[in-house]
């Protein structure tokens, strides 16, 4: 019989076991950690609304001017280095954003072929363009220079955080899922979520609002079945006792799924015949058995042909700390939303008031200079190094930029006149009068409050409905 080996025990503490200065245990948490939050970047729409591959594919557009070609700007995105997924991946964002079908609101322009309710696909990336326009700079490009930035994952660059928009972008509508969390957001009517926002800015109640479907060409008309689960209907006319006409669909219920109905329903004899003449949107008159839609409704015709759908909110999000957050109404989100926002507003101004202070100190340096006789003295440096020491000498307590004294000493002979003199007094006196103003805003916040709600009521004038070509 064969002895078994004895198994010597050298007290080596497998974690130590490493080369690395972390060990192994603490690299697959680390790690699984960091891709669980990836995937849940990439999936979860984040505080401004917008989805991880969505944010990269506005801040890439944001800094184009004019079109470009879908494709183009999908390169662009990669090339950047902001985006890892390849141009097809990045083209379908691009198409899914400016897609009249596929939002109520697009947030970004286009030119070309991006989907009808008949037939939502879009055409080649290749063939078709995009652009930022009035929708991205009011929807989503809001108080750019105070943009949260982080830097790419490799260093090389920085892209934003989050945007600044001033009503939440997730209640236009998102339907995703990553690892143990789905999101479900229908979207709404942005009148709705604007008033809202003012409802919570007044700390007055927020009205509950209804899930709006316009894109896709459902009815207005919702029914709400329990807390977040909302039926939807197509649309229909009832033209004459045996021929009707369904002229909507309800969400995620496509053509081809009606028509493979309709043949079946004619195989059975319930209905006679149908004429589809749908185009870019749904246009199908159906003849019925003698007599059937004699005392029909419109709901008459939904309920017949079963153009309805059932669906189920679920409203999470990402919150500001990149954390999940799961609302049980719109109304929470919005609230939260609003709060968030606000603080921005603060960052806004004290941005304003700090730029407004080292205009002040620029300003002084040159009138400084000025008083000491610059005029007289600009043509008889020996050289630029005489002339910077001369311009630091009088900073000493203004404590102006160092970026301020190349500029001073790289003004021509013809700026330092006594008209220019003038005009930097009054440039000072204005900015000072514009410190005051920021100051008075930010030691009384119900004025900043007014602001964001003034703001809400401009943007709630504009029509953010998609156009042909925009």
């Amino acid at each position: 019989m064969a002895k078994s080996k004895k198994t010597e025990n050298h007290n080596i503490d497998n974690q130590t076991l490493t080369l690395l200065d972390y060990n192994s245990s603490d690299y697959v948490n680390t790690t699984s950690l960091e891709y669980s939050m990836y995937t849940l970047d990439r999936a979860i729409p984040g505080i401004d609304g917008l989805k991880s591959s969505q944010r990269k594919a506005i801040f890439t557009l944001s800094k184009i001017s004019g079109e470009i070609k879908t494709v183009s700007c999908a390169g662009k995105m990669i090339s950047d280095g902001i985006y890892l997924h390849g141009d097809t991946s990045a083209s379908g964002t691009l198409q899914n954003l400016a897609s009249p079908v596929a939002n109520n609101y697009p947030l970004i322009g286009k030119r070309g072929g991006f989907g009808t309710q008949v037939n939502s696909t879009p055409a080649s990336a290749r063939y078709t363009y995009v652009k930022k326009n009035k929708s991205t700079e009011m929807l989503v490009l809001r108080d750019a220079d105070i943009i949260p930035m982080k830097e790419n994952y490799d260093g090389t660059t920085f892209e934003p955080v989050h945007f600044l928009p001033i009503i939440p972008l997730s209640l236009f509508g998102n339907d995703s899922m990553s690892v143990g969390y789905k999101s479900t957001i229908l979207p709404h009517k942005i009148e709705d979520i604007i008033d809202n926002c003012i409802r919570a800015i007044d700390k007055k109640p927020l009205k509950e609002m209804t899930p709006y479907y316009v894109s896709c060409g459902a009815s207005d008309v919702v029914t709400k079945l329990d807390e977040n689960k909302y039926e939807f209907y197509g649309k229909a006319e009832v033209i004459d006792a045996s021929t009707v006409k369904v002229t909507g669909l309800p969400p995620n219920y496509s053509i081809e799924k009606f028509i493979e109905k309709l043949i079946k329903m004619s195989d059975d004899g319930e209905i006679r015949d149908y004429d589809n003449d749908s185009t870019d949107v749904i246009d199908i008159t159906i003849k019925l058995p003698r007599g059937t839609s004699a005392k029909w409704s419109e709901m008459d015709v939904i309920e017949y042909f079963g153009i309805n759908k059932k669906m189920t909110q679920h409203l999470t999000v990402l919150g500001e700390n990149g954390k999940v957050k799961v609302y049980d109404t719109t109304m929470d989100l919005i609230k939260d939303f609003v709060d968030f926002r606000f603080k921005y507003y603060i960052k806004r101004y004290e941005k304003k008031l700090d730029d407004c202070a080292a205009e002040v100190r620029y300003k002084i340096l040159i009138k400084e200079c000025f008083d000491n006789d610059m005029i007289a003295k600009v043509k008889g440096f020996a050289n630029r190094a005489e002339m910077v020491e001369f311009v630091k000498s009088l900073n000493a307590e203004i404590e102006a930029t160092d970026e301020n004294i190349q500029s001073i000493v790289n003004f021509p002979s013809y700026r330092w006149t006594q008209d220019n003199y003038q005009s930097v007094l009054q440039d000072i006196q204005d900015n000072l009068d514009l410190m005051d103003k920021y100051n008075e805003l930010l030691s009384n916040h119900d004025l900043i409050w007014d602001i964001y709600k003034s703001e809400l009521k401009e943007l709630r004038k504009i029509d953010f409905t998609p156009k042909s070509d925009n």
